[in-house]
């Protein structure tokens, strides 16, 4: 076949095109389909995570609760078996539209119907299941917290007395559309809400298969675990985040022995994150600390560098034993001696020195924990402690949270720059490797 001559501006014409073309493709393509993500092959670690992917969050203890569904809700005993429960006989159907009061008395479940409060239905079993048969989707309140919809469904076990806990268990991709949204700002870049997405995911699945430490749920709804919200927390930007990251942990370990780890994260480290070791006793490289030269100059005003806080060494006594009634033989701590620093500067652990002559050791982010309030708020554990001879005083704080992990308003500062989700992974968590877990 001959060529014919075409022009040299042509070729040029055409080159620039294509480079447009590229340039456009990369700029809409989402990031999680850049990179390939090899699939899991350690079956002890991660097999689990491929079959079954729900997750129960607690959500409340109470004595009493309103539930709600536009469409029929099923009601089944449910058998607490470690390490999941599981339902059987179907106790009762209930028709939508009506709100329902759920109390428990003496090991049933008395359950009222709000147009018809007098005709109550009694279930017999000590742990019931409530689940939508329509919409996925169930309301609840209690007396101290407003109606709010929860995809999934809503278990209920009971504990000694009139008080149970309300846990939802839903699926994770679901769960996570509550929590991206939650620990994150929507408006945050893309990159940024990935990057949560993958360690919010992460940090579940490790919590469901493993760290048991109950049987009942995973985790909670709240920074004790991770913020979850709900249906109403959820808004477009973090549901996409989740979606384009559908699946997809960090872990860590010889390529075919990757195993999860716990994907800790806080709001602002300070400038460098912490050791891990020095607050959750997790010996792993990804969970080493690193410098971060980026939340400085992104984080609110107060929480890069906080108010110095002053405490009264009785009040602080007082919190300090409340919190870990354990160190009650102490008497009234006199001194705190500062034990160990980390590079950085965090304090990584103290010794309390008590009236009764006794000493015990802490880690710096239990004492922090302890003794820290809205009104006087000790926001890291990284300051300089000072002894005035009646007080404590907290100076020169910096930081917001445990620092461990990934730094959120320094992932959200690296986004600004430039950097894409795995690269702000590989920052935070060196070492670990992304894959797909289902």
């Amino acid at each position: 076949m001959t060529l014919k001559y075409i022009p040299k501006y042509y070729w040029i014409a055409a080159s620039v095109l294509l480079a447009v073309v590229v340039a456009l493709v990369s700029c809409y393509l989402p990031e999680s389909d850049l990179p390939g993500y090899p699939h899991a092959t350690n079956k002890n670690a991660l097999g689990n995570a491929k079959l079954i992917t729900n997750v129960r969050i607690l959500l409340d203890t109470t004595e009493s609760v309103d539930f709600y569904s536009s469409g029929l809700l099923e009601i089944r005993q449910l058998e607490s078996r470690w390490p999941n429960a599981r339902t059987s006989a179907v106790l009762a159907t209930l028709p939508g539209g009506v709100t329902y009061k759920i109390k428990n008395s003496a090991g049933q479940w008395i359950i009222a119907d709000s147009h018809k409060p007098q005709s109550n239905i009694i279930a017999h079993s000590q742990h019931i299941e409530i689940s939508p048969l329509s919409d996925n989707t169930i309301s609840y309140s209690t007396a101290n917290r407003k109606r709010s919809a929860y995809r999934g469904s809503m278990r209920l076990f009971a504990k000694a007395g009139p008080k149970f806990y309300v846990v939802n268990a839903l699926d994770m991709e679901d769960y996570l559309l509550g929590v991206v949204s939650s620990e994150s700002y929507s408006s945050w870049n893309m990159p940024t809400l990935r990057a949560q997405a993958i360690i919010a995911r992460t940090y579940a699945l490790y919590q469901r298969f493993c760290d048991n430490a109950h049987y009942k749920w995973d985790m909670q709804a709240t920074q004790a675990s991770q913020a979850y919200g709900g249906i109403a927390k959820e808004t477009s930007r973090a549901s996409q985040a989740v979606r384009e990251t559908a699946g997809i942990v960090l872990a860590f370990g010889e390529p075919g022995q990757e195993k999860l780890f716990p994907t800790y994260y806080s709001a602002i480290c300070g400038g460098h994150t912490q050791d891990a070791s020095a607050v959750f006793n997790e010996n792993l490289t990804p969970l080493k600390g690193v410098p971060c030269p980026y939340c400085k100059s992104i984080a609110p005003a107060g929480r890069y560098q906080w108010k110095t806080v002053s405490i009264s060494k009785k009040v602080a006594s007082q919190r300090i034993i409340q919190r870990y009634p354990s160190l009650a033989g102490l008497g009234q701590i006199n001194q705190i001696e500062i034990e160990s620093i980390a590079n950085s500067g965090r304090l990584e652990s103290v010794k309390l020195y008590g009236s009764t002559g006794r000493t015990a050791n802490l880690k710096a982010s239990e004492l922090r924990l302890a003794i820290t309030t809205a009104e006087n708020p000790v926001l890291s554990s990284w300051y300089k402690l000072t002894d005035d001879g009646k007080n404590w005083i907290f100076s020169n704080g910096r930081g917001w949270g445990h620092g461990v992990g990934l730094c959120q308003w320094g992932s959200q500062q690296m986004a600004i720059m430039g950097k894409n989700s795995v690269q702000i992974l590989n920052h935070y968590y060196p070492e670990a490797t992304l894959i797909k877990a289902y």
